[in-house]
């Protein structure tokens, strides 16, 4: 039976990653279908993740200093804001641009959270983080699939709606979460300029990380419209966000286990080969069957690095700048969402979708080979 903590932090994962799968999975779809362009839905998210990459590091650095005790009320606050945002835009008359601003805004705010999220598990020993984390992608393949259906046959709204309950379920099932840390975490963090000095090769890996975020964002984001050049619909898009999320679960379920066989630093190697593999096949797919098949990559890609990441800060960065390490993976993915969102929109409006795909190809290529060659057991001061 699993521990309590991992039980209920479950919870949190799951309705977590189903706010997720709603503003950043739809995002193009709500966004196109309340009149932007893929160029103005590319600048709104980009800009608001640029915002969030800034301000993980410096939230998880205040927290570091002050103590865990912050963790829950922060986490409550944020995602209260964003489930306010998606509330109301169903129900006001308001001009593309204006709903634009307030959507990426949500989406900023989700994003923020994240790496308090990674670090919360943490702070109760017995918390299984690969059970929870596959947990998240389970709800995150449900909802998905569940948006797609309904956005074909109601309506685009149904995005945010989805959004507001799950920020909802985070909120409860977040205040249930008992966390054991006191209220100080007993050392002195590094301070934000001298954390890149002390961990150097760690922030080699990152740049390759970003790399392969940045191809995961082109295929993730412009998904719908990779789909639609494919023949497909948004059931379709539905359909393979879906088979990309179950794909995850045996990873993560099991991850505890591939531990016992191989520190996270080979995990993490592992996943910049298939983030490559992934594009490639979607790249050279003609109609949706091979998109369809190109998500099995999703097992040993975009799955194993969210689980393996955060054991990975783990084995690598002392305690006393835990918060920091795992924000610095999560502001790679935010500033992968800002160039993917920028370039993005403008690689399909001035060229094509599948010029998109290419460029997601070499990304993930050049981010593989830079986390393979570049990443040690150990991170050396």
């Amino acid at each position: 039976m699993p521990h309590r903590s991992t039980l209920i932090y479950s919870c949190i994962q799951a309705f977590f990653w189903m706010a997720w799968a709603a503003l950043l999975g739809f995002s193009s779809t709500y966004l196109l279908s309340s009149g932007l362009t893929s160029f103005d839905t590319g600048l709104l998210m980009g800009f608001c993740s640029l915002l969030s990459a800034v301000f993980q590091p410096v939230l998880a650095g205040f927290i570091d200093r002050k103590g865990f005790f912050l963790l829950k009320p922060v986490i409550i606050l944020l995602s209260a804001l964003s489930a306010v945002l998606c509330g109301i835009l169903p129900f006001l008359a308001l001009s593309p641009l204006v709903t634009g601003i307030l959507f990426s805004t949500a989406a900023g705010l989700l994003q923020l959270s994240s790496p308090l999220l990674n670090t919360l598990a943490s702070t109760v020993e017995g918390t299984d983080f690969g059970i929870a984390r596959g947990i998240g992608s389970l709800g995150y393949a449900i909802i998905f699939y569940i948006i797609g259906w309904l956005c074909d046959i109601w309506s685009h709204q149904t995005v945010v709606l989805a959004a507001a309950i799950s920020f909802t379920g985070v909120i409860l099932t977040t205040a249930a979460f008992r966390s054991s840390h006191s209220a100080e975490t007993g050392n002195q963090p590094s301070s934000q300029g001298s954390f890149p000095a002390r961990y150097r090769s760690f922030m080699i890996t990152l740049a390759g990380v970003l790399l392969l975020y940045i191809s995961h964002v082109y295929l993730g984001n412009y998904g719908y419209q990779i789909v639609l050049s494919k023949s497909g619909n948004s059931v379709n898009f539905g359909t393979g966000g879906t088979l990309a999320a179950i794909a995850e679960l045996p990873v993560m379920f099991l991850f505890g286990s591939l531990l016992k066989k191989k520190p996270a630093s080979f995990w993490v190697r592992i996943t910049g080969f298939s983030f490559f593999l992934k594009a490639a096949v979607i790249f050279l797919s003609v109609r949706i069957t091979g998109y369809y098949a190109a998500m099995a990559f999703q097992l040993t890609g975009w799955g194993m690095i969210q689980v393996a990441s955060v054991y990975y800060v783990n084995e690598v960065i002392p305690a006393e700048d835990a918060a920091k390490g795992q924000s610095m993976f999560t502001s790679a993915l935010a500033l992968a969402t800002v160039f993917g969102s920028f370039t993005g929109g403008w690689l399909i409006d001035t060229f094509s979708v599948r010029v998109l795909v290419m460029t997601a190809v070499c990304f993930a290529a050049a981010g593989a080979l830079i986390v393979f060659f570049s990443m040690k057991g150990r991170t050396s001061a």
